[in-house]
């Protein structure tokens, strides 16, 4: 039997990677940045918001974390709370990248 969280998270992920799929993220002329917005946006930026402000379902507050870069990688590997774990779903460049863009908010 799947629990009501599951279930919630389940649509609330598939709403993130479908405002991820059609969302087009500011135009840089790097390519590598662009693609790690999309990452963040289409992962992370449905609880945490494309500023890290949003802070739904208990998601942090992104620039008011003082979390290392290697404990955001670990948070998104590993996950915490109800924040699930990453691992199995990007490689451990994309985990790197995204905590790497999640130091840029302020």
């Amino acid at each position: 039997m799947v629990s009501r969280f599951m279930r919630e998270f389940a649509l609330v992920f598939m709403i993130a990677f479908a405002l991820g799929a059609c969302n087009s993220s500011g135009s840089t002329s790097n390519g590598e940045y662009t693609e790690v917005v999309k990452l963040y946006n289409t992962n992370c930026g449905i609880c945490h918001g494309k500023n890290g402000r949003k802070g739904l379902a208990g998601a942090k507050v992104l620039p008011d974390s003082k979390l290392t870069i290697e404990g955001r990688i670990g948070i998104i590997t590993n996950g915490k709370g109800q924040m699930m774990p990453y691992k199995n779903l990007l490689s451990e460049e994309e985990i790197k990248a995204i905590a790497e863009y999640t130091m840029t908010f302020e």
